[in-house]
């Protein structure tokens, strides 16, 4: 399963896509090499990768993301809101002032936006890249590969800020997408309350959704490999 928000779809499956999610994707021992070999060497250590760039974010974060120091964040928020209407850098307010949106998925001109203009040749690319990506893994031994697209926040609390390009149903509907989706948008978008109102992920509720559907998916598959067997074993017989 391959999840990815709808805000990073055109990101990560486009130019990059192959050190994505092939040269930093899964590793099967005893397999030969491939032309995706090279991408390694583009690879940071995993320990570059845990503590390298964003170690000064970690740590402010594990030490400052207690209870108690939320309600101080919070409490000093709403004064430079209410009293100067000052607001985060990086963030927008939803015209309801019920919510606050990241201004790279709610800004129309952003191409990290819900609302950016996306031309049919971006939707053919990441189409024909999920189908490639698929069959990778499938060469891999991989019984299938599943993609899971998930709305923005924006998208589900305030869609009709802009002109929605809907993007994630262009893909899923496109007539060459060989690669199965766990499609959600229709259950996510009905549901703003699963996201966090001051952030741009879900909170447990949206979370807890998304596990149960995906386990049940596992199960489903479960029961259709079993049957297969099972009539397999039958027509041996």
């Amino acid at each position: 399963m391959i999840e990815i928000i709808e805000r990073t779809i055109q990101e990560r499956l486009r130019d990059d896509y192959k050190k994505l999610y092939i040269g930093k994707g899964f590793k099967v021992e005893g397999k030969s090499k491939n032309e995706f070999e090279e991408i390694k060497e583009e690879i940071p250590s995993f320990w570059w990768a845990k503590f390298g760039e964003q170690i000064n974010q970690r740590i402010e974060f594990l030490f400052f993301n207690f209870p108690v120091f939320l309600k101080i964040k919070e409490l000093k928020s709403e004064i430079m809101l209410t009293w100067f209407d000052r607001k985060h850098t990086g963030a927008l307010i939803s015209r309801n002032q019920q919510y606050l949106f990241y201004d790279v998925e709610a800004d129309k001109k952003i191409s990290l936006s819900p609302f950016y203009k996306i031309t049919d040749g971006s939707v053919d690319t990441v189409v024909n890249n999920m189908n490639n990506l698929r069959d990778y893994y499938k060469s891999l031994g991989f019984n299938e590969v599943y993609f899971c697209l998930v709305p923005n926040k924006v998208t589900v609390c305030e869609n009709d800020r802009f002109e929605y390009n809907n993007q994630i149903t262009r893909i899923e509907n496109h007539p060459l997408l060989k690669t199965p989706v766990l499609s959600i948008q229709d259950t996510v978008r009905n549901h703003p309350e699963w996201y966090h109102v001051g952030d741009g992920h879900w909170n447990t509720h949206g979370q807890r959704y998304w596990l149960k559907t995906v386990n049940n998916l596992v199960k489903e598959n479960s029961r259709e490999s079993e049957l297969a067997n099972s009539l397999t074993v039958k027509n041996k017989i």
